[in-house]
């Protein structure tokens, strides 16, 4: 499910976003990685949506870098 629209989707219709237990935040490949994840639609508008509303810190319960919300908007 997006964090963002609440809507379910096929898991290729959606990035994930971990945050590992070292603290690190990653765009998930493979959906393998271990830690507190969160997923985002693949699309641009929801993810400025998500920058603008913050909806990742919230999520991973820590604040995440506007890189993050960058390299995504690249993988659309």
């Amino acid at each position: 499910m997006c964090v963002v629209t609440r809507e379910v989707k096929d898991i290729n219709e959606l990035f994930r976003i971990v945050k590992t237990p070292s603290g690190v935040i990653l765009i998930e490949k493979d959906k393998h990685i271990p830690g507190r994840g969160a997923y985002l639609s693949k699309d641009k508008e929801i993810i400025k949506l998500a920058k603008k509303r913050k909806s990742l810190n919230k999520a991973l319960r820590t604040n995440v870098d506007e890189v993050i919300y960058d390299e995504l908007l690249a993988l659309c």
